[in-house]
């Protein structure tokens, strides 16, 4: 908030699966990047320290499994608080998973639709695609709050056909579910991994802008129980905060 302030030092969160070389790596680009490193935690357990889980630390153990879906990578991380010591008791994920595999799939719905109309090659077109790209996203984050949406997007190839399709929730969540499936399955894989259950899990910390998806919190609901999913905290800045 304060102009001008020159910022000198830095805490900076990594991924759970990372490394002691991985993390020496990231303590030393900030190092060249001109910040005294104070510390270096793991983005589960920054999520956690955002969610208040620290403050809530009794002498009783939580077990927390962090469910991270942010556009380009999904993560998993099972963590031990107790008495405001964090422990990792497992992580699973596919860095090649996230958001954009949702983006691509209505892009693709809206090529067909323009195939349709006449344009089957938009995707060479920069101009096109990058319309089309932005009108997926845009459907997919509005389809978080809404049942269907309207998608309008004018003038595209050498035609000029306009795109004004409808794209309903109940249809991209048929698109989705197996990429959502996939996660679930990977969730349950590091429970197993770490000789759990899921009658284990306390709670279930959404994070990541992809876990707005209302389908996400149905499946994890289904798996591990809706009384134990927190989503109170805004999942794109719990890491941040």
């Amino acid at each position: 908030e304060r102009s001008h302030e020159p910022i000198t030092r830095a805490v900076i969160t990594v991924p759970a699966y990372f490394g002691e070389r991985q993390v020496a790596a990231t303590r030393e680009a900030g190092r060249m990047a001109g910040f005294h490193v104070m510390r270096i935690i793991n983005e589960p357990t920054s999520a956690a320290l955002a969610y208040g889980l620290a403050r809530e630390a009794t002498d009783a153990a939580t077990t927390v499994l962090v469910y991270d879906l942010g556009g380009g990578t999904f993560d998993i991380s099972i963590i031990m608080l107790m008495q405001g010591a964090f422990t990792v008791l497992g992580s699973e994920g596919d860095n090649m998973l996230g958001g954009d595999d949702f983006d691509r799939l209505l892009i693709d719905r809206l090529y067909v639709t323009a195939a349709e109309l006449g344009e089957p090659h938009l995707a060479s077109d920069k101009t096109a695609a990058e319309k089309i790209r932005a009108a997926a996203e845009a459907a997919k984050i509005g389809l978080s709050g809404q049942l269907a949406t309207d998608v309008i997007v004018p003038a595209l190839g050498a035609s000029k056909i306009d795109i004004d399709t409808e794209i309903t929730r109940v249809e991209l969540e048929d698109l989705v579910r197996p990429f959502l499936e996939k996660t679930i399955s990977l969730a349950q894989k590091a429970l197993s991994d770490g000789h759990l259950t899921a009658s284990d899990i306390d709670q279930v910390l959404l994070v990541g802008g992809s876990t707005s998806i209302p389908l996400v919190s149905e499946m994890l609901g289904a798996a591990f129980g809706e009384d134990k999913l927190r989503n109170d905290v805004h999942p794109m800045h719990c890491v941040a905060l």
